[in-house]
């Protein structure tokens, strides 16, 4: 069932909450009891935003979707993540740092200056809620439906990824090589050839580079799988 669903007793003609079984006699308030009856029920994480966005910004995490002031985007609509923080100074005297979080999605995107300690709560709820979603999706759309998919000056196939160099041709990474884990280095993912030498270094606020580590290995293990059962 999704998130709307209700169901109808044609004896009685009532309508029934799937959740807290409350029965109504009208189709329409039976439908809006049970929105907000599932959206009260559904396990969410609710994380105030820095001060100086005012005591009423908020933004709310559930396991399907997120709501931020009049938006609520699904994560299934998620197109790229991206976070970094990045030192500031003034006349090379350090101010501070900088935390930024984007979310873009279908219609639109989600910018966010934070503080250190929600910068890094968002990310741990990226990490386990949003960008499996966008691994998987990319996954599928490199091995299922044989699509090249670029993040940052690297193209990701069936093969491996590669890049073009700059006095012409390309270099190419196969899922069939071991490489070392792509690693996050003064803001910005550096990804790995065979060798183990630098390949790529995509800055982090590049669309989804944050997510190359766990894209990469995952890809590896992938192509793995598929070689085994051709076997």
């Amino acid at each position: 069932m999704g998130i709307f669903d209700w169901f109808k007793n044609e004896e009685i003609h009532n309508y029934k909450c799937t959740h807290c079984k409350k029965d109504f006699n009208n189709e329409e308030h039976a439908k809006k009891h049970l929105e907000l009856c599932i959206y009260r029920n559904l396990e969410k994480e609710i994380v105030i935003l820095p001060s100086e966005w005012g005591t009423d910004k908020k933004i709310i995490f559930t396991n399907t979707f997120l709501e931020y002031e009049d938006k609520i985007v699904n994560y299934s609509d998620i197109r790229a993540i991206s976070y970094m923080a990045t030192s500031r100074s003034i006349n090379f005297i350090p101010i501070g740092t900088a935390y930024e979080f984007i979310i873009s999605y279908k219609i639109g995107n989600i910018s966010l200056s934070l503080d250190e300690k929600t910068w890094l709560r968002f990310i741990d709820i990226s990490k386990n809620v949003i960008e499996p979603i966008l691994i998987k999706r990319i996954i599928t759309k490199i091995f299922d439906e044989n699509m090249e998919i670029n993040i940052g000056e690297i193209k990701f196939n069936k093969r491996g990824y590669s890049k073009n160099k700059f006095f012409g041709g390309k270099e190419e990474v196969l899922w069939s090589d071991t490489t070392p884990v792509p690693r996050y280095i003064s803001g910005e993912v550096r990804v790995y050839n065979k060798d183990g030498g630098i390949f790529s270094r995509i800055p982090m606020i590049e669309d989804n580079s944050v997510i190359l580590p766990e894209l990469i290995e995952t890809c590896h293990y992938y192509n793995q799988i598929i070689n085994n059962d051709d076997n």
